[in-house]
């Protein structure tokens, strides 16, 4: 929508998203909704983006307003830039306090802990869902360095209660993207395994443990111990 007045962009956003929702639930009545926001969290809107957490905040006053429902939120809580390949490292870009100008999943307890203000619970008393729709890291900078962030993002959004799933992007690169710095894939254009994918084959396996004591040398910390558990 070409506006660049949050009102009315949050408006129509909240009433297309109301239609979907009821359409959706009313053939799946378990079905979870979500909004999206992606990493743009406290800084400063322009005409050409609004920040997440004042759209989010505007969302929620438009839904509790007309009768609050069961939404949900998904995120890509990309690194920035989005060519760094440290997952666990974004600097001055990603702090723990609601005023970070990005969230990404090194800070992602920024955007849970928001969502358990009394304000933004759901009608079931609950912390609304998290789902971490897309994310990803290059390799275009080491191998290493992506196998280990790769970890890291899955162990950061395990530890975290209200996160429900993360979707990394993607199962293979994409000329166009490696272009931009973006060598995203667990696999070369060509097909053949990066050093990443055996990490992401056994992230969530008994196996995990030995990838994990890997991205901790490469990380040169105890990945354990960098993880913000909610």
């Amino acid at each position: 929508m070409n506006t660049g007045d949050l009102g009315i962009f949050t408006g129509e956003y909240a009433r297309a998203f109301r239609i979907f929702y009821n359409g959706i639930r009313s053939e799946n009545a378990n079905a979870r909704v979500y909004m999206c926001i992606d990493q743009q969290w406290a800084r400063a809107s322009s005409p050409k983006y609004f920040s997440g957490v004042s759209f989010l905040s505007l969302f929620n006053d438009m839904m509790t307003a007309e009768g609050n429902i069961d939404w949900h939120v998904a995120m890509h809580p990309y690194n920035v830039p989005l060519y760094s390949p440290m997952a666990w490292n974004n600097g001055k870009y990603a702090s723990h306090s609601q005023a970070t100008p990005y969230i990404t999943i090194q800070n992602i307890d920024v955007l849970t802990d928001y969502l358990s203000q009394p304000k933004l619970i759901a009608p079931n008393g609950q912390v609304r869902s998290v789902l971490l729709s897309e994310v990803g890291y290059t390799s275009l900078q080491g191998e290493p360095l992506q196998a280990a962030s790769l970890i890291y993002a899955y162990k950061q959004a395990e530890a975290n209660s209200h996160v429900d799933g993360i979707i990394f992007s993607r199962e293979m690169d994409a000329p166009s993207e490696i272009a931009q710095g973006l060598a995203n894939g667990i696999c070369g254009v060509g097909g053949a395994h990066k050093q990443s994918y055996a990490y992401f084959q056994f992230m969530d396996t008994p196996e995990a443990g030995a990838y994990i004591n890997n991205a901790s040398a490469i990380i040169g910390a105890d990945l354990n111990s960098l993880l913000i558990r909610r």
